[in-house]
């Protein structure tokens, strides 16, 4: 569900990895194993046809973070960034508005604005379409008082050198995981931008698990929460003070 986006050699280059019982498409029938692999045996004929630009990787299902961690694990490039396979680029050429925009400024974390579509209804764009874009970097101060910091991780390009520590990774195993992770982002990186076009439409649908509340669910965001209080205790008063604001939406949304 992720799509690994990089700029290499002057080049744009463009990978992909996919759970197949997603990007086998979404419908009201129920998807049988048929479907599930035929989506597979696509991908293994591009991979045959381009190998030097297309890899498959072959794991148990556990879950969309280790879904991520593993395109990542498989991935080379300047930068990274999720497209997950029941949302699509507004514009053809959003890729290269990114590309151009990283070459103009090339930051640690490009983020950008994008609208949902709820139920196949298209929604207002997520940010006012008035905020300018930067022209210079930002740091996360910045980025936090102009409310342009949210815990997601579709709305970001991310320097790829970012995560040879193995610090940035997805937590397994679990829903809400772009939380913990985003706060990680905010405090490691340097330097931000955001870029004010529609780069992405996100689809929500009333019945996703995003809409879905059970005590797993409920549980899993306390838990997150909770992480990301500790890493913010860890990080210093000056982070903390920052990025509280950050917490408290995530703690809003759990109420």
């Amino acid at each position: 569900p992720e799509a690994i986006v990089a700029r290499h050699s002057g080049m744009t280059t463009f990978g992909l990895s996919l759970i197949t019982n997603k990007a086998a498409g979404l419908s009201a029938n129920e998807l049988s194993h048929e479907e599930v692999m035929e989506t597979a045996a696509i991908a293994e004929d591009y991979a045959a046809r381009y190998p030097d630009i297309v890899r498959v990787c072959h794991q148990e299902n556990g879950g969309h973070g280790q879904a991520v961690n593993t395109g990542l694990a498989n991935s080379t490039g300047l930068y990274f960034k999720v497209l997950d396979s029941d949302d699509w680029w507004e514009q053809n050429t959003v890729l290269e508005t990114l590309a151009k925009q990283l070459e103009k400024t090339p930051v640690d974390v490009l983020t950008y604005n994008y609208r949902k579509s709820v139920d196949g209804v298209p929604q207002p764009a997520y940010f006012d379409e008035q905020i300018p874009s930067h022209d210079t970097p930002v740091d996360i101060a910045a980025m936090v008082q102009k409310d342009l910091w949210v815990c997601s991780s579709w709305n970001k390009a991310v320097r790829f050198s970012l995560f040879e520590q193995g610090d940035l990774f997805f937590r397994k195993g679990i829903t809400s995981e772009d939380m913990d992770w985003s706060l990680r982002l905010a405090l490691k990186a340097g330097t931000f931008a955001f870029v004010n076009c529609c780069v992405l439409a996100y689809r929500q649908r009333s019945m996703s698990i995003t809409h879905s509340v059970s005590k797993k669910s409920v549980v899993t965001l306390r838990d997150n929460i909770a992480c990301c209080i500790e890493l913010l205790k860890k990080a210093g008063k000056d982070m903390e003070d920052c990025l509280n604001p950050y917490v408290a939406y995530l703690f809003a949304t759990l109420i």
